[in-house]
């Protein structure tokens, strides 16, 4: 359970500790609200875009409670200062909203101060599924129809939406369609104006890319440089299947030169990103085959304008990572200097050790830059899953990168973390060599990074039901700084973490009061080799408030940071936490926590819904459980859904195991 009424629960404390700094004083040390928290906020996904300003468009889908349960789209925009601006509601512009499932893109910049936003939409159920756009002007006035404008409404679904600007006020959207047989998946791609039509010569449907008989699928864009766009997908026309692309012209016309259905880039491999080589031409990453849901080796390929690989670049691509092992989640980014920087997790030293995560920079000849090592750079050596990354260029060649930490110490949220790694691969000076711990009382899901244009970055996240934001700068550290990351409250604990970069070794005391009792000394910390304190305070009465503190020697002295409030549940709630840790390696844990003794059940299924295993759990009581479910039998690798049902409430939550 989590504090019912959250406050922000950063605190910072002067201890001459180097930490990266915040651009503002208007950004809190845990970033900014976008939505306001619930309710009726529910945010999931959120992906930023920067402004042009210094600031960011942050687009998520926010869970509809008072409807069927689905996805409505919301857009925020937040300041280089961090702030909301005139114009903006607090809680987020709705950008649609409606009874029909809905999947964002990535926003685009509309090269105006405004952004473009497209999802997959199922409003009508007679095509099953089209992609519908709107454009959202700089000062949050809505640029096209109510509820977006058709990108394509061809017959059945289309899937695996990408965008990419124009760059003349509008933007390219690519996706697959599926067919009435369900193997056949062509690739189109579409061209919106600034103005919400589709542009001059193009069809109220798109354009066909690839429309053979077997299935393409997952295509990237990429702008060529002078108004057009290239599209990369999947392709299984031939044994083994391999990637293909084509390069479409602004007016939808192929380019000269490019054949019909595409040009086969690299064999035997799958589609990962594409990116614009700053050159007229773009770089494909790809993947081997690797264990069960993850890849191989990656290998990076750079074509031209004219569709021919690029001369000294071998046919299947240059090597990125080629270490043993599997590995997952690669992003790709240019580098600002006609180079790419890529990010991935890596089970490399898997079972002796989790995922790292791993980053190259490729120059435009297709070997790394001076002085990156073969196989990739690791910028993690810790014993958590580091997982999902993501990064922008910081405008001199150098990179910051965000990812998930699963931790397995109380609390056992998620961490969103952030590093920043110059053009040579080392950490930029004043930032923690494992990187820097967004700071937030609740779990930190699923961040992604955009550059601010002004040599920093702004990284989004899920926090708890609430979105939120925080801006990076690359001038360097201040002296501050302790931060509460995590405040976990139940009705018969509550679980407090604080980090700070250089602080270990420091002791420090904590301190608790109540709304009618004074200061009361509780215990003497000191912060482990990473810097991170933990106390879990089990003398708490259920519905009650309390306020914690960190105080601290200061030339003779005790110095105190500021209060936080938490409030602690009256009772348990029925929650269902998913496996810990999740992927699982060995023993297979599910958390979740039962409001009573009522009958429960606690099943395992696979993808199609066939149970796997099931537990009778309402005999454990009221409380947070952790439970083995395969001490029977072991469990195959695989992904997996968690059902919790107890009463008429059912809750589902995902996992993965690995062996």
């Amino acid at each position: 359970m989590r504090p019912a009424n959250p406050l922000p629960l950063a605190c910072a404390l002067v201890l001459g500790l180097a930490t990266p700094r915040q651009a503002h004083a208007a950004w809190p040390p845990d970033g900014v609200s976008l939505c306001g928290g619930y309710p009726p906020c529910d945010g999931r996904g959120p992906v930023p875009a920067r402004d042009g300003s210094g600031g960011a468009f942050v687009v998520w889908g926010n869970w509809d409670h008072n409807s069927q349960g689905d996805l409505d789209i919301y857009l925020q925009r937040v300041t280089g200062a961090g702030e909301i601006p005139p114009g903006w509601p607090a809680a987020g512009l709705p950008v649609s909203v409606g009874p029909f499932s809905k999947f964002h893109g990535w926003p685009i910049p509309d090269g105006s101060g405004g952004v473009i936003v497209g999802w997959q939409d199922s409003r009508d159920v007679t095509t099953g599924g089209d992609i519908y756009a709107q454009r959202i002007r700089a000062d949050g006035s809505v640029a096209w129809a109510g509820n977006g404008v058709p990108v394509t409404r061809l017959p059945r679904s289309q899937s695996a939406l990408v965008s990419v600007s124009d760059g003349a006020g509008g933007a390219y959207f690519s996706w697959y369609n599926e067919w009435y047989d369900g193997d056949s998946l062509d690739v189109w791609v579409q061209r919106l104006t600034g103005d919400g039509v589709p542009a001059a010569g193009w069809p109220a449907d798109g354009v066909p890319i690839c429309t053979l008989p077997s299935a393409q699928s997952f295509p990237q864009v990429a702008s060529d440089g002078q108004g057009g766009v290239f599209v990369a997908w999947h392709d299984e026309r031939e044994v083994p299947a391999g990637v293909y692309a084509q390069r479409v012209l602004p007016s939808g016309a192929i380019a000269p030169g490019w054949p019909d259905n595409g040009v086969r880039i690299v064999s035997g491999r799958y589609i990962r990103n594409l990116a614009a080589d700053g050159a007229g031409g773009a770089y494909l990453s790809c993947a081997t085959a690797g264990n069960g849901f993850y890849d191989g080796s990656y290998y990076l390929q750079r074509i031209t304008p004219s569709g021919t690989i690029a001369p000294g670049w071998p046919e299947g691509g240059a090597p990125v990572c080629t270490a043993p092992g599997f590995r997952g989640s690669v992003r790709v980014v240019p580098d600002g200097e006609g180079g790419v920087h890529l990010a991935w997790d890596d089970y490399r030293e898997f079972p002796s050790r989790p995922d790292e995560i791993y980053v190259q920079r490729m120059q435009s000849d297709g070997t790394p830059y001076p002085g990156w090592p073969v196989n990739g750079l690791r910028v993690t050596d810790n014993y958590h899953f580091d997982d999902f990354p993501d990064l922008a260029p910081d405008g001199s060649g150098g990179v910051y990168l965000c990812w998930v930490q699963c931790c397995y110490a109380p609390p056992a949220d998620d961490v969103g973390i952030v590093q920043h790694l110059t053009g040579a691969g080392a950490v930029v000076p004043g930032w923690p060599a494992g990187g820097m711990a967004i700071p937030s009382q609740y779990a930190n899901e699923l961040p992604h990074i955009t550059a601010d244009g002004q040599g920093g970055a702004i990284v989004a996240w899920e926090s708890g039901t609430d979105v939120r934001a925080l801006r990076f700068v690359a001038d360097g550290p201040t002296p501050v700084q302790v931060a509460l990351v995590s405040a976990e409250a139940s009705p018969d604990r509550v679980q407090l973490v604080w980090y700070g970069s250089g602080a270990a070794g420091v002791e420090f005391a904590v301190y608790r009061r109540t709304a009618s009792a004074d200061w009361q000394r509780l215990a003497t910390l000191t912060a482990d080799g990473g810097g991170t304190l933990r106390y879990e305070d089990r003398a708490v009465i259920p519905g009650g408030r309390y306020a914690y503190r960190l105080g601290y020697p200061d030339g003779g002295a005790e110095t105190f940071t500021a209060e936080t409030w938490v409030d602690v549940p009256p009772g348990f709630a029925l929650a269902l936490e998913g496996l810990r840790p999740n992927p699982a390696l060995g023993a297979l844990i599910a958390a979740f926590t039962l409001p009573n003794a009522d009958p429960a059940t606690l099943e395992l299924l696979d993808l199609n819904g066939r149970r796997i295993l099931a537990h009778e759990v309402g005999t454990l009581g009221a409380g947070s459980h952790r439970l083995r479910l395969d001490s029977a039998a072991p469990v195959p690798a695989g992904i997996y859904w968690l059902r919790l049902r107890q009463g008429a409430r059912t809750l589902v939550a995902r996992g993965a195991v690995i062996r």
